[in-house]
């Protein structure tokens, strides 16, 4: 799969109905994803308890604030937040998996995108 150009961050604004807020940059796990709340009053802080179902070309993020829909007036943003690590490690005189090398090429093209 290729890794089209896209922006590696969500902005949302709360509306007292929305719970579900989808993305369309893609990462690999949850743990590549940074999310957080910006409140009325501009107070910026890293928001808890969603969870993130991921496909290729994005996904979608369940958040609850409080319980409830995110209400007016808050922002939320989902930002990609790649590790810059190399992983794979390619064996001499064995075959490579196509799909390993094209998953490494897209990491990499995330990571460029994300600066």
């Amino acid at each position: 799969m290729s890794l089209p150009n896209s922006d590696s961050r969500a902005l949302f604004e709360g509306n007292g109905a929305a719970t579900q807020f989808p993305f369309s940059f893609r990462v690999w796990d949850e743990s590549q994803l940074v999310v957080s709340l910006t409140s009325p009053q501009g107070k910026t802080s890293r928001a808890t308890g969603w969870t993130a179902t991921l496909t290729d070309t994005g996904g979608t993020l369940s958040y609850l604030h409080e319980g409830a829909p995110l209400p007016a007036g808050w922002k939320l943003s989902i930002v990609r937040n790649m590790p810059f690590v190399q992983g794979i490690d390619l064996i001499p005189g064995t075959r490579f998996d196509p799909e390993v090398i094209e998953t490494a090429l897209d990491q990499a093209a995330a990571e460029r995108q994300q600066l």
